[in-house]
C-alpha cells in the first residue's frame, strides 16, 4: 500500500488541488453572489501563489478562503 501512494503521489496531490480549487471557487462565489470566472482566477491565482489579482473587492470572509487555499499551496 505504501509503495502505491508513494508511486501515484504526484496524481494525489493534483486531485487534492483540483478539489481545493473547485471548493474554493464554490464557496467564494457563494460569499461573494457575482460572476464566477472571476472569483475562478483570484482561487488559482491564490493556490498557485503566482501573486496574480483582478483587482475583484473581496469580502473578509473570501479572503479567509483565499489564505487557507494560499497556504495549501505553499505545503
Amino acid at each position: 500500500m505504501l509503495a502505491f501512494i508513494i508511486t501515484n503521489l504526484p496524481w494525489i496531490a493534483l486531485v487534492i488541488a483540483l478539489l481545493a480549487i473547485l471548493a474554493g471557487s464554490l464557496v467564494m462565489a457563494h460569499i461573494e453572489g457575482g460572476a464566477y470566472l472571476p472569483v475562478l482566477f483570484e482561487t488559482v491565482a491564490s493556490i498557485a501563489t503566482v501573486g496574480l489579482s483582478a483587482g475583484a473587492e473581496l469580502s473578509q470572509a473570501s479572503r479567509w478562503v483565499m489564505l487557507g487555499l494560499m497556504y495549501l499551496g505553499r505545503v
